[in-house]
């Protein structure tokens, strides 16, 4: 009991410390939000300066000004900041994230592309993207009965096949008196090569053969609310190899002398 106390306790400060580091700093979010903030206070000025040398061209001066006349100059409801990435990339570190700006009457999504050449100081604004959510939007990639089609079905079957192929190779060999190293077997059960892709709202299917997955299903969606669902799966090449040593382990040991 002791035992079990001190592994749950273990688990629960890895999850904390992995919450942690998975944050974003006050000091990125802050640089996140710079650009909304010059455009809510209509400062061009301090936008322009924000941006990348490359960038500052009268294209991108009008692409601003165009988005700036989506944004209230009234402060936001709620402000969240949904997805996030921080990579560094010789020397330079890059903040990219995708927030979602609630007004009384309207929500914003910004996607931003926060770069500090030299790891440090200053950001420059590398990429800036506004967008707005409407309801048409939100439904136009809703979950819906009656856009299912015989691809959706065809591939959720599919998928589902996948993943029960999967299951039960490993309990199959789990549960197989004397099979060498089952759990590792187990693991393997459960790799496949090449992706299945659908995507839920269009019905548009995609197929990757040089692709190499760990139980390879899902069904999600990206943190954007204008993202469409994606289904995921795999060929269960790993589980097809596990069922047919287990069937040929099975056979050996019927077939070996009592």
């Amino acid at each position: 009991m002791t035992a079990i106390r001190g592994a749950i306790a273990l688990a629960c400060a890895l999850a904390l410390l992995l919450l942690s580091a998975c944050s974003l700093s006050d000091a990125d979010e802050a640089r996140t939000h710079a650009p909304m903030a010059a455009m809510q206070a209509r400062d061009m000025t301090a936008l322009y300066d924000m941006l990348s040398p490359e960038l500052r061209n009268q294209e991108t001066r009008a692409t601003l000004e165009t988005m700036m006349a989506m944004v209230p100059q009234a402060a936001p409801t709620r402000v969240r900041i949904v997805s996030w990435r921080v990579r560094t990339m010789d020397r330079a570190r890059a903040i990219e994230a995708l927030s979602i700006y609630e007004y009384p009457d309207r929500a914003l999504e910004v996607r931003t592309l926060m770069v500090q050449p030299d790891g440090a100081g200053a950001a420059e604004l590398q990429a800036f993207l506004v967008t707005p959510i409407d309801a048409a939007a939100i439904e136009a990639h809703a979950l819906r009965l009656d856009r299912v089609g015989s691809v959706h079905v065809a591939m959720a079957l599919a998928a589902l096949a996948s993943l029960g192929l999967m299951l039960f190779a490993a309990v199959a060999v789990v549960r197989t008196r004397g099979f060498p190293v089952k759990w590792l077997f187990a693991i393997l059960a459960f790799f496949g090569i090449g992706a299945a892709q659908l995507n839920w709202t269009t019905g548009e299917a995609a197929f990757f053969p040089l692709s190499i997955n760990l139980v390879g299903f899902g069904f999600m969606r990206a943190a954007s609310p204008l993202a469409p669902w994606m289904l995921n799966f795999t060929l269960p090449v790993g589980a097809v190899i596990v069922l047919a040593l287990v069937v040929r382990h099975r056979a050996r040991r019927d077939e070996a002398p009592a």
